[in-house]
């Protein structure tokens, strides 16, 4: 029987390497950002990541609609292709030079990545939209707290962080019934801050800082190769 061209679909952090690389890309490691990248263009079915080399070889209209309509046709691909396009941007944007050329070729990628381009570099203040929470966790983002449903993450690029607003649950009937929303921060590589409120903001990423610091101080982690070129934060 010949077997069905399906991606992966199951947890990613059943793949030792994919936990390690995860655990990397917090840190900064635009080396892990490129690698995490390839491992979920793997993760897709073969017609999809023939789909895919085509548009990179050749991108066209023509095979931006051949993708689309793959998508709509396969909608649970979406998440590891567009977890491939995201972690292909964040290399970029951190300073892999090889990555910064395949972006720039490639300016579907920037709209269709999990997070878009302008979220991630802070141009876009209004939000980016997803419906559960689960969608980012599965594409390498470790610290995204799982369940939460209808979701808007912001960047606050002055205060160089992300904030995931999601709905709480419903307030008392007399109020009129509207989503209570609450929010969770998360630094700029992602790291979950250990605040729920804004103005903790800046204590707790220096937290974050200090451990990345050390993480960076170790000669076995390669920082003159491997560690972040600059910084969306400012």
């Amino acid at each position: 029987m010949r077997r069905k061209d399906r991606g992966h679909t199951g947890n990613l952090y059943l793949d030792p390497k994919a936990f390690r690389l995860a655990q990397r890309c917090r840190m900064g490691d635009i080396t892990a950002m490129g690698d995490m990248a390839q491992l979920l263009r793997r993760r897709c079915s073969r017609t999809l990541q023939t789909l895919l080399g085509r548009y990179e070889a050749e991108p066209t209209p023509f095979l931006v609609e051949q993708l689309e309509e793959h998508f709509t046709r396969n909608f649970s691909e979406e998440c590891n292709a567009q977890g491939y396009m995201f972690w292909l941007l964040r290399a970029a944007l951190y300073g892999d030079p090889h990555a910064e050329v395949q972006v720039e070729r490639l300016p579907y990628y920037k709209t269709r990545a999990s997070l878009p381009y302008t979220l991630l570099t802070g141009e876009d203040s209004a939000g980016h939209r997803i419906w559960a929470s689960d969608f980012l966790w599965r594409i390498g983002l470790p610290d995204v707290k799982r369940g939460l449903e209808d979701c808007v993450v912001f960047f606050h690029r002055a205060q160089g962080c992300f904030e995931l607003c999601y709905a709480g649950g419903y307030v008392p009937p007399d109020q009129g019934l509207e989503w209570d929303y609450s929010s969770l921060y998360f630094d700029e590589f992602f790291c979950r801050l250990p605040t729920d409120k804004k103005r903790n903001i800046t204590a707790a990423r220096k937290l974050l800082e200090a451990e990345r610091a050390l993480f960076w101080k170790n000669p076995l982690h390669h920082a003159q190769q491997r560690k972040y070129r600059r910084r969306m934060s400012q």
